[in-house]
């Protein structure tokens, strides 16, 4: 209980995410404002993260890998939003979310994942500066659901699937420690 009141207080004592206009020069960002208009509505789960935040919750999770480190170092910025949709709202989010797709490959963005079927709509995209990944972006519609994450830095893609694959287990256990201190009362 103690670990997890001081991890919470440590998250909220940590300097905010980067501004706006700090971002809206990086070459990885993208504006969802669009998107979030097209959803309307008070986000179910909206989180920000930045460098710093990043590392104080990797410190705050106790994993002190420094493979694992240098890829949140890598990492400038994380925005994660979710919506519950209301009845009938899914067929115009889908569509935007296609528009929202159109214009990033528009745009140079490369296509990671997509799906398009009567009910979902899933599209994840990457922008690339020479070796390294400027932007990645999820989108997604489905199961009365609707939301977007986007990352932003320079990551080296080749050392993030080395870290994947040496070390799996300790990002799974990074990840479930962080699922467990967000549902914990």
């Amino acid at each position: 209980m103690i670990k997890r009141t001081l991890s919470f207080v440590l998250l909220l004592s940590l300097p905010p995410a980067a501004s706006a206009l700090d971002l809206e020069s990086h070459p990885g960002y993208v504006d969802l404002s669009t998107l979030e208009q097209a959803i309307g509505g008070q986000a179910m789960l909206s989180l920000d993260f930045d460098r710093d935040a990043l590392a104080g919750f990797l410190d705050a999770t106790g994993n002190a890998d420094p493979q694992v480190a240098a890829l949140v170092d890598s990492v400038a910025q994380v925005q994660v939003r979710a919506f519950d949709l209301d009845a009938g709202q899914a067929e115009d989010v889908n569509a935007r979310i296609a528009d929202a797709a159109d214009e990033l490959r528009a745009a140079g963005w490369g296509t990671l994942a997509s799906v398009n079927d009567q009910e979902s709509r899933i599209h994840v995209f990457m922008k690339t500066e020479g070796p390294y990944v400027v932007g990645l972006v999820g989108m997604f519609g489905a199961d009365g659901k609707a939301g977007y994450v986007h990352v932003l830095g320079e990551i080296d893609a080749a050392k993030v699937m080395a870290a994947f694959l040496q070390h799996g287990q300790s990002l799974h256990q990074l990840f479930s420690a962080a699922k467990v201190e967000a549902e914990a009362p």
